[in-house]
């Protein structure tokens, strides 16, 4: 199908903001306008209608498909981060980029609570409301201590996300170190268990490595 010009491209895919940048130049060269709004939000979101959108463009064409997006965001929102079209994609990616730092931050911390005596529950109650809360401790840490790997995401998939957040720190120069460690983390979980669903994954290669799981009583 070819677009005409006057039409709009709206891509919700996380794709490489560079990769979205080229192919938004070839469009704006046929007259076809572009939207980057990538989706936060997994299945359980699109049913509870939370699904957020990172859009990224010129306003006037964010203007046009914002009827679109409110439909499907519903309680979620539109979050508004830049005229370029890059700008949805780099802000999600760097919002998934914290949340994949936070699983292993998080699991190495009650990894070493668990050998150290403190039961995982007591840990997890310790944190609420604490500095160490986060989005990962309210919102998936119960099901990493169920045995829950959040198979609606692929490891893989997770790979591909951190490797383009550390090649852009890499081109521009930014320092990256801790977060270039966790994206390690997460290719050493793809080889150990492959291309399978398990946005955890990383998770549960600490839990080998420390010869210990995870579980709540």
């Amino acid at each position: 199908m070819r677009c005409r010009p006057g039409s709009l491209w709206l891509d919700l895919t996380s794709n490489d903001p560079r990769v979205a940048t080229e192919i938004a130049s070839v469009a704006a060269a046929a007259g076809i306008a572009s939207v980057g709004a990538p989706m936060g939000g997994g299945p359980g979101d699109a049913r509870a209608g939370t699904l957020r959108f990172y859009t990224g463009g010129a306003e006037a064409a964010i203007d046009r498909v914002a009827p679109v997006l409110a439909l499907l965001a519903r309680e979620g929102g539109i979050v508004r981060t830049g005229d370029r079209i890059a700008d949805g994609y780099t802000t999600k990616l760097l919002v998934n980029h914290l949340w994949f730092g936070q699983a292993v931050a998080v699991t190495e911390s009650m990894l070493l609570a668990q050998s150290l005596g403190i039961a995982p529950a007591s840990f997890r109650d310790a944190l609420v409301g604490s500095a160490g809360e986060s989005a990962f401790t309210t919102g998936s840490l119960d099901r990493l201590l169920a045995g829950d790997y959040l198979e609606s995401f692929g490891i893989d998939r997770v790979v591909e996300e951190l490797d383009a957040v550390i090649a852009l720190a890499e081109e521009t120069g930014t320092p990256f170190e801790l977060s270039t460690l966790v994206g390690r983390i997460h290719r050493d979980a793809l080889e150990r268990f492959g291309a399978v669903d398990g946005e955890l994954l990383a998770a549960k290669l600490l839990e080998e490595q420390a010869g210990s799981t995870l579980r709540a009583d």
